[in-house]
């Protein structure tokens, strides 16, 4: 498999677990499911944050863009250490929750698989 194939997978398994987190719903996954979801997505953001964490230190320091981005950068990397907490309605949420910061990681600095630089 070329690189290009590699990263097309890579994206293609990201938004799967991305559509996967989308359609949960109360009831409808155990916890247990609602677990191995959860760490797929965390998996994926520990994949995408060092590019963008890469971007943010191309940034002037001190700057509003640096400080916007490190600060979103800071809260996705704090909610995806966190569990699932105690509730099945708290696990759903943190699961869409994740779902939402992986998207948006994706969607900013997912790989070409051409091979271009991510652009924000």
């Amino acid at each position: 498999m070329d690189a290009n194939s590699e990263t097309e997978a890579a994206i293609a398994r990201w938004q799967s677990s991305i559509d996967q987190a989308r359609q949960v719903s109360s009831g409808t996954r155990s916890r247990d499911e609602l677990s191995e979801l959860a760490a797929a997505l965390r998996g994926h953001i520990a994949e995408l944050l060092p590019t963008a964490r890469a971007e943010a230190g191309r940034l002037w320091r001190g700057g509003t863009d640096w400080y916007r981005l490190t600060a979103r950068l800071d809260s996705i990397q704090r909610h995806a250490a966190r569990g699932l907490g105690s509730g099945v309605l708290t696990a759903h949420v943190h699961v869409r929750l994740l779902a939402l910061d992986c998207q948006w990681l994706l969607e900013h600095y997912a790989p070409d698989p051409a091979g271009a630089e991510p652009t924000r």
